[in-house]
Parts: structure tokens; C-alpha cells; sequence
């Protein structure tokens, strides 16, 4: 059963012994993941604790590597919430493929699986005891372990209905503040249902939230369990995101490592009221997450107005959804849009000014409909696109605060950023067309961070930048043609890191020095960089310089030394003959690399 606190056990014996093993892992609803990302993802998610560079692209090659790393290595592993016997094939194999003393943990609501895996040791989880249940559901519905005088009757019809510890939670934290009258209307309503169904009666709890509440728990439930908590609140309003302590404070959500989590059961629960909607026609329903009923709504033109969102995970080889220029024409209420791998023969004619997320993997059009103006835009990501030239509409968008177009192979020009001046991320790389920085872009006083990596043919970076007043990151690592940058680049007062690896960079502004927040100045295989500016001594807060493969620099500015803050200074591969005394200042220096540099002498600190 669902909510018994299978996953809650494994967690704590996790806790325990973990400490006892070379490796242990913990990994959450494998359904999901899955779900998410295919049985492939898993299996990087395994390989990702012992196998840094982690680029496995197939199955086999998955069960490979965890039998080469894991064979010799004493393991402790829990896989949460499988529920498919291949979960368990290409994951954790049989015992030859971990080493002596290891532990495989496995919570399933299907025993049968764990009979065909050949699993000797199975336990079912048993419902709570009367005492325990009522202490669980006192702590929630006032706050202690025990319940009121009033209510003990009444809690103790709970209990005797149910055992199970998510149900107890949420009942109890539905409960709690309400009257006497309240109690027994859901005690009724209880008592229609048998134990068996029970999970059913945490509907009790969701037909008490208000209505902006109910949209953010479907919102969570079809769309964003697992996801970051910021970046749900960012694509929210206000009255959503106080729905979402809403959903805590009921017990309906919980927050684990900064993510929003659902229980399995409630999740199930939202998707099943989602389908009720319109049993039989997926164009009828508020959210659609499956592949297939998106390819019928958009392949046969059954789209409503009652349609919200579209979230589809990446789609295995071959997936392909079908649509064709009308589709999305009816979807005037669409909040949310995530595609990708979509055929569409006779380009978009429209797409809803509603939508407040945008993000189609392979956008096969060269434009966006010229009709679309959606104001409420929080997030555009059209990652390997076929857009030559970016606009949308005629009015600003305000509220964007993300762009992305990286690896946009036809993409000539950059958009007019005064249109969206309330921008934070901006990321174009692997533009490879893209030749200019478009001057507007100083109109983006609150951008963060500008990825322009590997845009090859990126030639000019305008010179006035003044504006760029909160940027803290800037990439420009492979932009091959570049070679110079804004003397105006000590303006940019926020900049915390600067990427010019392998750019035809020649020198560095002078003004570079007024960078006191700069901690990483990365300039690898700059091969046309034949000078530092003495300026770089003002950088204060300096860590990571990072000069390798610059094979024209010959020396190093004296006052290098007084960059007191610097860690990490890597000259290897340089024409270097001569360090600079002054490096013997650098107290805080820990790695200096000079390998294959021409540098002759020795430095002892």
C-alpha cells in the first residue's frame, strides 16, 4: 500500500548504516526518475557518485560500468518506489554485481516484482497500532501527542478507520482548527469507505483547499514533484506561492534539499482528478503530461480553452509528437509549455499570449508566430532551435527572466534586450552564426549571468556596458574570433567570474582592475594573448587565474603579488621564463602549476 511509510523506514536504516559502507546511495522515487529521464538516467544518477565524467548513453553501457565500478566496492544501495521489473535488471543486476558485505535495499508496492528479480528477504510494511496511529494523528491535528478531551471520541473514530500513516497526516492536519461539525462530516464520509480504499479519502483534504491552492497541488502533482523550489515560486504569483505553504502547513507537500516533493500517492491522486476531467478526451483536461494523449490533442486538433499546461518529458529515439499550424490555436488559458521532438510540417501559425513557460526542445520553425505577445512570459528556452532571428510581437516583455536559445545553429542576430529589461539569464551558446553582441544588451541591469559559449563567429562585443550592474557571470569560452574586450569591462562591478578560454583575445582592458568582486579569471589556450595588465593587482578577491596553453605570454605584471587573495595559478604551457618575485606574497596561494612552461626558476613558500 501506498503512504504505509515504506519509504520513511528505508531512509532511517539508510541514516544508520551507511557510515559502514565504501559507497552508499540513496535514490528517490525511481518511478520518477524514469518517468522523467528513462531507465538510462538512473543509471547515471547511480554512477554519478563514483564516475565524475558519467557521459553513459545506452543501457548496456549503463550495466557495464556499475558492474566494472561497484564489483569490487562494499555498497549500500536503496532504490525508493520501483515499479517495473527492468528498474531492477539494469540497475542492480544480481549479486556478482557489488562486492562482499554490500546491501541492496528496495521499497515496491508490487511484491510480485521482487519475486521475479529473485529477491529472498521481502518484509511488508504493517499498518500502525491503534496507539501509535493516534499519537501520529494528534501531532498534526493539535499539535501534541495526544488529542483535546473534546475530540478523543472523534480521533478515536479516526483511527479505527485508519492506519495508514499519510493518510493520518494529512486527515490530522485537515482537521486541525476545525470545529466539531467538520469532524463528523468527514468521519461520514469515512466511514463509505472501505480500508482497502483509503488513500480515496485524502481527497477530503484536497476538496478543502481553495481554488488557488487546488491549482498549485495539481500544478505539483502533473508537472513539478522533484522539482527546485525556486524555480517552481519563480513561475509563480503571489496567491500561488502562499498556496504552496498552504500544501506544507496540510501535509500535502514536503520540501527535501530544496525540492518540492509529493508523495506518490498524492501525486497519483492529482493525476487521476486531472483525467476525471474528461475521461475519454485528453483535450478536455486542464493538464496533459503523457506523450501520447499531447500527440492526439495536437496531431487531431481537439484542443479546448481548458487545457493549462503541457509539460512531456524528453522523449525517447523515435517519440515523435505530431502537430500542425492550428495546433494550440483553442489553448487561450495555456500557462505552461514544455515540448520537444515535434513534427511540424506547415509551421505555427499561433501560439496563447498565456503561456508564463516556454520551453520546446528543437523548435523546428525559423520564427515565432507573429501574433504571439505573451506579456506573462516568465521563461523562453528553445534550445537547438531553427530560429534565425528572435522577436515576439510588438509589446515589451517585462517579465522575462530567462532566456535561452543555446545551440541555435541558424540564429543570426540577437534580440532587442530593451524589450525585456527586466532579463536574468541569457544563454546562447553553441550560437554558432551569431557575430555580434547587440548593443541593447546594457539595457539589462539585472542580468546575472550571459553564457555565450562556443558562439565561434562571435566578432564584437559592444563597447558600452555600463548597464550590466548585477552581472555576475560571464561566459565567453570558445567564442574563437573574439579578441577584445570593452574597456568599459571594469564597469560591470558585480562580476564575479570571467570565462575567455580559447578566444583571440590579445590583452585585457586596464580597467579590469576595478573588478574587486572577480574570483576566476580563466584565459586557457588564449594563444594570442601576449600581456597582463598591471591593473590585475586590484583585483582583491582573486582565486583562480588560470593562464594554461597561453603559448605568446612571456611575463607576468610585478604587482601580480598583491593580488592577495589568490589560490589557484596555473602558467603551464606559457613562454613564462621569469615569474615575479612578488609571487612569494601570495600567503593564500595553494596550487602553482608551471608544467611544460619555460620557467627556470623556484619558488618555496
Amino acid at each position: 500500500m501506498s503512504g504505509i511509510g515504506k519509504t520513511t523506514i528505508a531512509r532511517v536504516v539508510y541514516e544508520r548504516i551507511s557510515r559502514e559502507f565504501e559507497f552508499s546511495m540513496f535514490i528517490d522515487n525511481v518511478r520518477n526518475v524514469v518517468e522523467r529521464g528513462g531507465l538510462v538516467s538512473l543509471q547515471r544518477q547511480l554512477l554519478s557518485g563514483i564516475y565524475m565524467k558519467n557521459d553513459i548513453s545506452n543501457l548496456h553501457e549503463g550495466t557495464t560500468m556499475i558492474r566494472r565500478f561497484f564489483c569490487h566496492k562494499k555498497v549500500l544501495l536503496v532504490l525508493d518506489n520501483v515499479n517495473h521489473l527492468d528498474q531492477l535488471q539494469y540497475l542492480v543486476g544480481n549479486k556478482t554485481w557489488f562486492g562482499c558485505g554490500s546491501r541492496v535495499l528496495i521499497t515496491t508496492i508490487d511484491e510480485d516484482i521482487l519475486l521475479k528479480h529473485g529477491v529472498e528477504r521481502r518484509i511488508k510494511v504493517k499498518g500502525l497500532n491503534s496507539d501509535d496511529a493516534l499519537q501520529l494523528f494528534s501531532q498534526k491535528a493539535f499539535g501534541k501527542d495526544y488529542p483535546e478531551p473534546y475530540y478523543v471520541v472523534l480521533s478515536n473514530r479516526v483511527v479505527n478507520h485508519v492506519k495508514c500513516p499519510l493518510a493520518l497526516e494529512v486527515l490530522g492536519s485537515f482537521l486541525r482548527g476545525k470545529g466539531t461539525s467538520k469532524w463528523k462530516s468527514v468521519l461520514d464520509k469515512l466511514g463509505k469507505v472501505c480500508s482497502v480504499e483509503i488513500l480515496k479519502t485524502l481527497e477530503i483534504s484536497y476538496h478543502g483547499l481553495t481554488d488557488d491552492e487546488k491549482k498549485m497541488f495539481l500544478d505539483i502533482a502533473c508537472f513539478f514533484n522533484g522539482k527546485d523550489k525556486d524555480q517552481v515560486i519563480a513561475s509563480c504569483d503571489v496567491s500561488e506561492v502562499i498556496g504552496i505553504e498552504v500544501l506544507i502547513a496540510r501535509s500535502l507537500l514536503t520540501i527535501l534539499n530544496g525540492k518540492l516533493y509529493m508523495h506518490d500517492a498524492l501525486q497519483e491522486m492529482g493525476r487521476e482528478i486531472v483525467i476525471r476531467e474528461s475521461p475519454f478526451e485528453p483535450g478536455r483536461r486542464s493538464r496533459l503530461w503523457l506523450r501520447e494523449d499531447a500527440n492526439h490533442v495536437l496531431s487531431k486538433n481537439t484542443e479546448t480553452e481548458a487545457i493549462e499546461g503541457i509539460v512531456l518529458h524528453p522523449a525517447e529515439t523515435g517519440l515523435k509528437v505530431h502537430a500542425n499550424a492550428k495546433s494550440f490555436s483553442m489553448m487561450k488559458n495555456l500557462r505552461f509549455l514544455k515540448i520537444d521532438n515535434v513534427n511540424l510540417p506547415n509551421g505555427l501559425e499561433h501560439l496563447p499570449d498565456s503561456i508564463q513557460i516556454l520551453k520546446w526542445t528543437g523548435y523546428p520553425s525559423t520564427s515565432l508566430p507573429s501574433s504571439f505577445n505573451p506579456e506573462k512570459l516568465l521563461e523562453l528556452s528553445m534550445r537547438h532551435s531553427c530560429i534565425y532571428h528572435f522577436r515576439t510581437g510588438i509589446k515589451p516583455l517585462y517579465n522575462l527572466k530567462i532566456l535561452n536559445l543555446s545551440h541555435s545553429l541558424n540564429l543570426l542576430s540577437m534580440p532587442n534586450f530593451r524589450a525585456m529589461p527586466y532579463l536574468e539569464v541569457l544563454i546562447l551558446e553553441g550560437c554558432t552564426r551569431l557575430f555580434e553582441v547587440d548593443p541593447s544588451i546594457e539595457a539589462l541591469e539585472r542580468l546575472v549571468l550571459m553564457n555565450l559559449k562556443d558562439c565561434r563567429n562571435l566578432v564584437h562585443f559592444p563597447g558600452s556596458i555600463y548597464g550590466l550592474k548585477s552581472l555576475k557571470v560571464l561566459n565567453l569560452f570558445g567564442c574563437l574570433q573574439l579578441n577584445k574586450l570593452p574597456e568599459e569591462l571594469g564597469a560591470v562591478e558585480c562580476l564575479e567570474e570571467l570565462h575567455m578560454s580559447g578566444t583571440a583575445i590579445r590583452e585585457l582592458p586596464s580597467s579590469i582592475g576595478m573588478l574587486e568582486g572577480l574570483t576566476l579569471l580563466n584565459l586557457r589556450d588564449c594563444k594570442e594573448l601576449v600581456s597582463l595588465p598591471t591593473s590585475l593587482s586590484g583585483v582583491k578577491s582573486l582565486k583562480v587565474l588560470n593562464l594554461s596553453g597561453c603559448s605568446k605570454l612571456e611575463k607576468l605584471p610585478e604587482e601580480l603579488g598583491h593580488a592577495e587573495s589568490l589560490e589557484r595559478l596555473d602558467m603551464s604551457g606559457t613562454a613564462i621564463r621569469e615569474p615575479p618575485s612578488s609571487l612569494s606574497l601570495l600567503r593564500n596561494l595553494k596550487v602553482l602549476s608551471l608544467q611544460g612552461c619555460k620557467c627556470s626558476t623556484t619558488f618555496f613558500y
